[in-house]
């Protein structure tokens, strides 16, 4: 266990908790859509109740909830709640009270994030009789829809087409293939940023509540080389696979390229904590706002550089699977 309990919940702790736990699915059905805020917020509270009460209980909390909100509400949107933000909060409040690696615990929520908003997507699929790429095109449709709104209000106003352009290129930009083969990369970003703030958010809060949860490092954050060859594997594949099943191929290229790009990306940041907080001493603080700043201003291709870079020699010597340690026991 990597949590130690230092006092109980209060009564009033417990009741509120319950409630809001309670509340959960109804209030994510009504609002009906995937986003980062939910994704990282609502899952804490579940996993406040799992440490105070245990899965089973809390798991019937969560099923009579979502049986209340499909009878009132809409039943294939709870179902939807139950799979995202239930999951994603039981699976943090198992981590918090079962796992003892800060690290294992962050994998273990990206892995679930993931399988948790596919399953959502299959789910869609089925009831709506339609498929990935029918979504894609769903969510394309919606987009031009607003960017026709958007030329329409502009040209009221009196813009000019030269400043129209930039409109006429989202949508040039904004295609089914594009939304397909990007949605992956997407897909990984969302699980990780979500991971890191569930985690971290969770942390706190638990600890102000009597436990004492291992903090997750940033710094300490890692991609395994055998990660790294996988999708570059994929990606390979997906090239020779183009030449004879073009859409297949790309999608397997592009998809595997973004995954692994997004990897890459946190590989390198963590890298960079790593290097400022433990070889320069500077602060958490600082070292955050220069990650930040630096990712805002564009410095992602350079982080997937140095990510990589990271990842095939493991400077850091995190990676149990670390080529360098296997050339060492060669020797």
């Amino acid at each position: 266990m990597n949590i130690k309990e230092e006092n109980k919940f209060a009564p009033l702790q417990i009741i509120l908790f319950s409630i809001l736990a309670f509340l959960i699915v109804p209030i994510c059905a009504v609002r009906g859509s995937v986003n980062l805020f939910a994704t990282t917020l609502v899952p804490i509270i579940i996993a406040m109740v799992y440490l105070r009460f245990n899965f089973i209980k809390t798991a019937f909390i969560m099923i009579i909830s979502t049986i209340v909100s499909a009878i009132y509400i809409n039943p294939i949107l709870s179902v939807q709640a139950l799979i995202l933000y239930g999951s994603i909060g039981l699976v943090l409040g198992y981590c918090f009270k079962k796992v003892n690696n800060p690290y294992k615990s962050f994998v273990i929520l990206v892995a679930t994030t993931i399988v948790a908003i596919l399953l959502i997507a299959l789910l869609y699929a089925v009831v709506n009789k339609t498929s990935f790429v029918g979504i894609a095109q769903l969510y394309v449709d919606s987009v031009m829809n607003k960017v026709e709104y958007l030329k329409e209000l502009y040209i009221s106003v009196g813009m000019s087409e030269v400043q129209l352009e930039s409109l006429d290129i989202i949508k040039q930009i904004i295609t089914t293939k594009n939304v397909l083969i990007s949605s992956p990369g997407m897909l990984m970003a969302l699980a990780i940023i979500s991971s890191v703030i569930n985690y971290i958010i969770g942390k706190k809060v638990s600890n102000k509540l009597g436990y004492n949860i291992k903090q997750l490092k940033f710094s300490e954050i890692y991609v395994t080389n055998l990660l790294g060859a996988l999708f570059i594997g994929l990606f390979a594949m997906g090239i020779i696979v183009s030449f004879k099943f073009v859409n297949i191929g790309e999608f397997l290229k592009y998809g595997s390229l973004g995954v692994l790009r997004m990897m890459l990306i946190l590989n390198g940041l963590a890298a960079i904590s790593y290097l400022f907080t433990k070889k320069l001493n500077k602060s958490t603080k600082k070292t955050f706002w220069l990650l930040a700043i630096t990712v805002i201003l564009g410095a992602n291709q350079v982080y997937a550089l140095i990510g990589f870079i990271e990842m095939m020699f493991d400077f850091r010597k995190l990676d149990p699977f670390s080529l360098t340690k296997n050339r060492k026991s060669v020797r």
